[in-house]
């Protein structure tokens, strides 16, 4: 397992593993970011199982798509990390297209890594390595005083799930980030944790700024013509992208401060008045009596 320490230490799943063949139910889509075409294979989902970094969700198109129409101005030869990359590492694979010097897909599944490592391979790029990543021995790591290699860029999308989870990545992020680095992330509404996360960011010195997105990708996702497929059309296509609509998403970049701009209030304050509404609707809709 691999831990962002020494690299002597360091184990990525491409020196021990073949990259994981397609299943047999699997689905091959191509994507379109701003010019740029990647395949995705994506195997057969068992619903209602831990089943989060076997999907495409709205957040990792988001920051792909930000990444292939403006990533020259954050990536040019910088070394790229993306935490918790899925199946699908869709926007490392994009920053090695776009300039980014040594890049790293990781996530928590040996499983999971492979089927990355797999779809990298699809595309041809053999610049990125894929590696498990456990945000937990990483900060345990730090703390402890151990070396923790440290990355120019940091990248994620779509993985906070639990206020835990939030807390967990500002640490990790915290620990990996080099003292000049910067982190570009998309943030999904509706998301336990999140909201969490921007005040822990803040908490660790970093400061947020609110990325504008193209509303040409951002349609393209919703109406899914980001898309082509053989085997999948109309409605099948539609399912495959998880947690739209994407309008509701934030793009955000954070740096160690002080920066000029710091908008961590006005974007927990979003996520965190999404997620209320959300719970004062429900507990209407069960019928309980809201007192203000």
């Amino acid at each position: 397992m691999l831990l962002a320490v020494e690299p002597a230490s360091a184990t990525p799943s491409s020196t021990n593993q073949p990259p994981f063949p397609p299943e047999p139910n699997s689905a091959t889509l191509s994507v379109e970011l701003a010019g740029l075409t990647l395949r995705v294979n994506l195997p057969e989902v068992n619903y209602g199982s831990s089943d989060t970094g076997l999907r495409l969700w709205v957040g990792g198109l988001l920051l792909s798509s930000f990444l292939a129409e403006r990533g020259s101005e954050f990536l040019g030869g910088r070394s790229v990390l993306e935490l918790g990359c899925g199946v699908a590492p869709l926007p490392i694979a994009v920053a090695a297209s776009r300039g980014a010097g040594e890049c790293q897909a990781t996530d928590y599944s040996e499983s999971i890594v492979g089927f990355a490592e797999a779809n990298l391979a699809l595309n041809g790029i053999d610049r990125v390595v894929s590696a498990v990543l456990d945000w937990d021995k990483v900060v345990s790591a730090a703390a402890s005083g151990a070396v923790v290699r440290k990355w120019d860029v940091v990248l994620f999308a779509d993985t906070v799930y639990t206020e835990e989870m939030g807390t967990l990545l500002a640490e990790c992020i915290d620990a990996v980030l080099a003292p000049e680095g910067q982190v570009l992330g998309a943030l999904p509404p509706l998301r336990v944790g999140t909201a969490e996360f921007v005040l822990m960011m803040r908490k660790h010195g970093f400061a947020a700024e609110e990325l504008e997105c193209s509303q040409v990708l951002k349609d393209a996702i919703d109406d899914s013509s980001i898309l082509e497929s053989d085997s999948l059309k109309g409605e099948a296509l539609l399912d495959v992208i998880h947690g739209r609509p994407v309008a509701q998403c934030v793009m955000v970049r954070w740096r160690r401060g002080p920066v000029e701009k710091d908008d961590s209030q006005k974007i927990w304050s979003y996520l965190a008045g999404i997620m209320a509404q959300a719970d004062l609707s429900i507990k209407m809709s069960e019928g309980f009596e809201v007192w203000e």
